[in-house]
């Protein structure tokens, strides 16, 4: 979470629930906790050390859901639309070496 633009992204978090009208105390305690789930839930399908910001935006709808369904599992989006059988490794080799 030392990565840049993870505080900007708490940042982002808890002036959104200060606009819902959450105290500032309950906004920094689910604004954390939120932050701190979106980056656990992120870290399932990658590298901590490639976790991006992006990446901890992308899953806030999760920790939401992890919150209201604690039970329910999460899929990766990335590796869910993939089509490993349609996958073509050739025209990848070919893609990186002209690159």
């Amino acid at each position: 979470m030392a990565k840049g633009g993870s505080g900007d992204v708490l940042t982002g978090m808890l002036v959104s629930l200060l606009a819902q009208k959450y105290s500032p105390e309950d906004a920094c305690i689910v604004g954390v906790y939120l932050h701190g789930l979106a980056a656990d839930i992120a870290v399932e399908y990658q590298s901590h050390e490639s976790l991006l910001a992006s990446d901890i935006i992308n899953r806030i709808g999760d920790a939401f859901k992890k919150i209201e369904n604690p039970e329910q599992p999460f899929t990766d989006p990335v590796s869910d639309s993939f089509d490993f059988d349609d996958h073509d490794s050739d025209r990848d080799r070919d893609i990186m070496r002209f690159n």
